[in-house]
């Protein structure tokens, strides 16, 4: 039995937001800075002699680019911390400089120019590791962990939270491990390392246990369910979101829709699917009562595939006409538009309807060819 490949979890990724015109200034200001920027300072020794006035002038850039920064503007932040770090060198303020290749390292990551951030912070770096303050090595460390992310390149990004959790394992930061073992997690899952999501999962749950906190805890159940998921073990991963949906109704006094569709998922996956209709059915009810067309739209999907691989046809109809309805209203061209459109071809085949199948191809490629324009 095809089983799905959709996996809904409790697991939240960093979101990357489209800078667009902000984006294409940031790299403008960099292109006519950089040449002033990579001159050798040391041969400006004859209008550098006076330090201090040196250092108030980048003080003062500095403190314009943070005003800058603070306001959004992006670029013009980006004009004054080069200026500044221009000064910086010339007085030799390793310190300074290294704090302003961060602040810049930020801009190019909020930019989404993220091969100029990791220059910048990494040459920021060097210097926070000579200078061995831990605090600072975990913001910096922190940062270069979260470009690697949005970069989607998961083996880095996880190397780095490595890194971190040694530094924060030396001090009292148990509440900010458990915040890097999660960002560890989500590198494995994406890795498809479920083993070692597994194990650190278990030590977030027992510290939340510990602490009595029961969101956490929920969370922590769920992302559990998941790894035995992902590992075939339905058993286990049952018992984990089993006790998750308990624990939702004891604290809430109510059940969360995507705990329901977590257990929908493994009882599919074993063969009972009249028990993964009842709970998908129950989760997009209480989404649609939300008014969450988005969800709505995924879990009506998910119980016509359910149907689908039943051969109920006419049910599988009736559930992906719903979940088009609600994807349509809510105009999401990544996903939600075109499987229910998928699934609808695939339904008219399985009724030997070619003529429907073809017609909604068609439509398909038309609604494509309008969400992607």
């Amino acid at each position: 039995m095809k089983k799905f490949l959709y996996i809904s979890t409790l697991l939240y990724f960093l979101a990357q937001v489209s800078f667009g015109e902000e984006t294409n200034a940031v790299q403008e200001v960099w292109n006519g800075q950089e040449v002033l920027y990579q001159q050798d300072t040391s041969k400006h020794s004859g209008y550098g002699r006076d330090m201090e006035y040196r250092k108030e002038k980048a003080d003062g850039f500095r403190a314009i680019a943070d005003v800058e920064k603070r306001n959004n503007n992006l670029a013009g932040a980006l004009r004054y911390y080069l200026s500044s770090i221009y000064e910086y060198e010339i007085i030799g303020d390793s310190s300074s400089i290294a704090r302003v290749r961060c602040e810049i390292g930020e801009i190019f990551q909020e930019g989404q120019l993220y091969d100029k951030a990791l220059e910048y912070y990494k040459r920021a770096e060097v210097f926070f590791l000579n200078e061995g303050s831990i605090h600072n090595n975990i913001l910096l460390l922190e940062n270069i962990a979260r470009v690697y992310h949005r970069k989607r390149d998961y083996q880095q990004s996880l190397n780095y939270n490595k890194r971190i959790e040694k530094l924060q394992s030396q001090g009292n930061q148990e509440a900010k491990l458990m915040e890097t073992y999660f960002n560890m997690v989500v590198c494995w899952n994406q890795l498809g390392q479920f083993e070692n999501s597994l194990a650190y999962n278990q030590k977030i749950l027992d510290y939340y246990r510990k602490t009595n906190n029961a969101e956490q805890v929920i969370i922590s159940l769920n992302n559990i369910g998941f790894a035995y998921k992902n590992l075939g073990d339905y058993e286990n991963a049952l018992d984990y979101f089993e006790q998750a949906f308990k624990l939702e109704k004891e604290s809430y006094g109510r059940e969360n829709p995507v705990t329901m569709v977590n257990l929908a998922i493994v009882y599919q996956n074993m063969d009972e699917d009249k028990k993964a209709l009842e709970y998908l059915h129950n989760a997009a009810r209480r989404v649609e009562k939300l008014g969450d067309n988005n969800d709505a739209a995924e879990f009506n999907h998910l119980t016509s595939v359910v149907y689908f691989n039943m051969k109920d046809y006419y049910n599988a109809q009736i559930s992906n006409k719903e979940a088009n309805r609600r994807a349509n209203i809510v105009n999401n061209s990544g996903n939600l538009f075109w499987k229910p459109h998928i699934c609808f071809r695939q339904k008219f085949e399985a009724l030997y309807d070619y003529e429907s199948s073809m017609n909604d191809y068609q439509n398909t490629l038309i609604s494509g060819i309008l969400f992607s324009g």
